[in-house]
């Protein structure tokens, strides 16, 4: 018997009759399991009888081995092309509006809209864009955005923080790129990462994730690169989501704050004061357009009671 909403259907199947009778103390194929514990009948006498075919002599394993036969010269019922047949071949189809999401009025109002893009980063020498989804990965394109490319579907996060591009020259598709996983625009869906991955090919390949004792759990929103050292790198991380709906990360995670690395992102050292990077969250980290050796970081307060406001370092992040 199936219900579907208010409208029942019975389905009536045919039966064959067994050409012997069961034994006498033994559960008949339409006995509940409940039946056969209230007279007592042992579990294994009633699983037994589920088990047996409709006669005597009916062979269950040729029976299956029959049907699974069928089944594999059985023609199926849509008819695809043939390129199509053999090939496991996925066609892209977007990228294209949501239909029905969620807009920002009060009611809501369904409407199609699009994901956000959280990064984004030009390489001038290349003439190659990078941009980056709020949970979508890393995009390529070579064309002004004509077309674009995926980069990190096999990271260990799509959520997307930051990219940022290496200063200085560099041979073709031999850029260094720095993307910071956890989105860090402080909403309710803002999925959180699991570190920093580095690129020295243009995005193409990826080691990492970079930092995951510091940054796991937490988005990786904000990176700046010294220009005049490529390896000398400051990172702020902030609060991210683990679920829908808000749904933490768990207990243990790392502290929000402002980080360093001298050695390109192998290790890292918590560079804010102590009270400061408890309750705070970076916004933003940058170099001094005048001064390499000054750095400027913009903290947002998780609770009234965070500091927040603006640090500075004038030892290139130390």
């Amino acid at each position: 018997m199936f219900r579907f909403n208010s409208v029942m259907m019975v389905v009536l199947l045919p039966v064959a009759i067994a050409a012997v009778q069961p034994p006498v103390q033994a559960a008949s194929r339409g006995t509940s399991e409940e039946a056969v514990e209230g007279n007592g009948i042992a579990r294994d006498a009633y699983f037994m009888l589920r088990r047996q075919g409709p006669t005597a002599d009916f062979d269950a394993s040729t029976a299956r081995e029959k049907a699974v036969q069928q089944k594999i010269n059985a023609t199926p019922w849509l008819s695809l092309p043939a390129a199509y047949q053999h090939a496991e071949v996925w066609e892209p189809i977007g990228p294209a509006p949501l239909v029905g999401g969620q807009t920002p009025t009060f009611p809501f109002i369904p409407s199609p809209v699009s994901g956000r893009i959280s990064a984004i980063a030009i390489d001038d020498q290349d003439s190659v864009v990078f941009a980056g989804g709020a949970q979508g990965g890393v995009w390529r394109s070579s064309n002004s955005g004509t077309t674009w490319q995926p980069l990190t579907d096999n990271l260990g996060s799509l959520s997307v923080g930051t990219i940022v591009i290496a200063p200085g020259p560099h041979a073709r598709n031999q850029a260094t790129i720095y993307l910071g996983t956890g989105e860090g625009n402080f909403s309710g869906d803002s999925y959180a990462g699991v570190g920093i991955y580095k690129s020295t090919d243009s995005g193409h390949t990826w080691q990492g994730p970079l930092g995951f004792n510091e940054f796991h759990g937490r988005s990786v929103n904000t990176l700046a690169v010294d220009r005049t050292n490529p390896s000398n790198i400051v990172a702020g991380s902030a609060s991210g989501v683990c679920g829908v709906s808000g749904v933490g990360c768990g207990a243990g995670l790392p502290t929000r704050s402002v980080y360093h690395t001298i050695d390109g992102g192998t290790t890292w050292t918590k560079v804010l004061p102590a009270a400061a990077g408890v309750t705070e969250r970076a916004s933003r980290i940058i170099q001094d357009p005048n001064v390499a050796t000054r750095f400027w970081a913009a903290m947002a307060p998780v609770t009234g009671a965070g500091t927040n406001g603006l640090f500075v370092s004038n030892d290139s992040g130390a």
